[in-house]
C-alpha cells in the first residue's frame, strides 16, 4: 500500500506501520503462492540480494561492508553461488535450462 503521508516505508491497510510479522506472512505467502518447494523467510532475501551483487560484480569486500559483516567469512557463506538448493529456485521458472 502507498501511503505518502506516513513516516513509515511498509504500512498496512489502515496506514500503520507493518510489523515483523506482517512482513514474515507477506513474504511466506508469497512464495507459496509462487509455488515454491519449500517455505520463504525474509532473510533469504538477504542471502539473495548478496548473491546477485557478486554475480554483477561487486568486490566481496564492498558486499561485505554493505552487508555490516566483520568477518568476510559471513559474507562468503551469504554469498556462496551453487548449492543445490538456489540451483533449483533459479530453475524453477526457466524451463529446459540446466544448473550450472
Amino acid at each position: 500500500m502507498l501511503c505518502r503521508d506516513s513516516q513509515y516505508v511498509f504500512v498496512t491497510e489502515t496506514g500503520g506501520p507493518l510489523s515483523v510479522q506482517g512482513f514474515w506472512q507477506i513474504v511466506v505467502r508469497a512464495g507459496a503462492v509462487a509455488g515454491m518447494p519449500f517455505t520463504i523467510h525474509p532473510h533469504m532475501l538477504r542471502h539473495t540480494c548478496g548473491q546477485q551483487m557478486l554475480r554483477d560484480g561487486v568486490h566481496l569486500r564492498l558486499i561485505q561492508e554493505w552487508m555490516g559483516h566483520v568477518d568476510v567469512k559471513h559474507t562468503e557463506r551469504y554469498t556462496r553461488v551453487g548449492t543445490e538448493r538456489f540451483q533449483r529456485i533459479s530453475l524453477l521458472k526457466r524451463p529446459g535450462r540446466k544448473a550450472a
